[in-house]
């Protein structure tokens, strides 16, 4: 039986807990690596700090509680309804993640904090957590992209921050982390054009069931109508000139300007991460360019 991902969470922290490398977990589960990856750093970052610090009992009260109250809330908001399973473990995951969060800033400046953290600093794994929670609820494919585009022009700054102090590991692994959002953006695209080529042949069926069929007559005599009369009943659409859709079109037509945002956006996005990484690549420590130029290479 395959494993879902809380399963395999579970089987990698125990295997880290062992004394096993993160990395070697990862190597296991290749297909789950990129959202198991910050579940673990967030996972053991939290269990270090818990190890390191000794809050005072009125500090333990309130961030139990907080907890509590997460676990609470998750439990109320839980469906009826059995969903799909790549939506249940999202769900899942989502409040777990929420409720560490809230153990994580419980002290004031932790969330902020951890927006601006770099790869090589401690709050980078929080980062990561709490961008998964972001996606987690971005149910439709628009925000998808959006989303997606967005953390791939954060990786690709801090590459670039990284490139510049010769921090090769990091480059490395922020590439990975940027391949693959630019990959999800790309991947939400096309299924944007999906649903727009469904909901297309939707209306051209509907639209052939509604069409009277033609009726078997004699040609009607060629007009005699003077260009007066023609006038006054109306002249002739010219050539070329757009009519009104009919109603039955403007699902199509709000999926065609969807689609077509989301492929401007990706290309733009993607224009702009190329831009960043041309500009550091000559700055790169040489272990890292391979990988720099892979990620450029494939966005071109």
């Amino acid at each position: 039986m395959a494993k879902n991902l809380e399963q395999i969470f579970e089987e990698c922290l125990e295997r880290v807990f062992r004394g096993e490398s993160i990395e070697s977990c990862l190597m296991s589960y290749p297909n789950e690596a990129a959202y198991l990856e910050p579940l673990l750093r967030t996972a053991i970052g939290v269990t270090n700090r818990a190890s390191m610090l000794q809050p005072n009992p009125e500090f333990k009260a309130r961030t139990g509680m907080r907890i509590q109250a997460a676990l609470q809330y998750a439990v109320q908001q839980r469906p009826a309804e059995k969903p799909s399973r790549g939506f249940a473990w999202q769900r899942s995951w989502a409040f777990a993640l929420t409720a560490v969060a809230l153990l994580l800033f419980s002290s004031v400046g932790t969330a902020f904090a951890s927006s601006e953290a770099l790869p090589d600093e401690p709050l980078y794994p929080v980062k990561l957590a709490t961008e998964q929670v972001t996606l987690a609820f971005a149910f439709s494919e628009e925000n998808k992209v959006a989303l997606h585009a967005q953390l791939a022009e954060k990786r690709a700054e801090e590459i670039a921050v990284m490139a510049r102090e010769g921090k090769t590991d990091y480059v490395v692994a922020t590439a990975t982390r940027l391949s693959h959002q630019m990959e999800q953006a790309e991947f939400s695209v096309r299924a944007l054009e999906m649903k727009e080529a469904a909901q297309q042949a939707s209306i051209a069926v509907s639209l052939r069931k509604t069409q009277p069929a033609p009726a078997m007559t004699a040609p009607a005599p060629a007009s005699t109508t003077q260009p007066e009369e023609a006038a006054a009943g109306g002249a002739p659409q010219a050539a070329g000139e757009k009519t009104t859709p009919p109603p039955a079109t403007d699902v199509a037509t709000a999926a065609f300007r969807k689609t077509e945002r989301a492929r401007e956006l990706v290309k733009s996005s993607t224009a702009k991460n190329i831009a960043v990484l041309e500009g550091v690549l000559e700055q790169a420590p040489s272990a890292a360019k391979p990988a720099l130029n892979q990620v450029i290479n494939r966005a071109k």
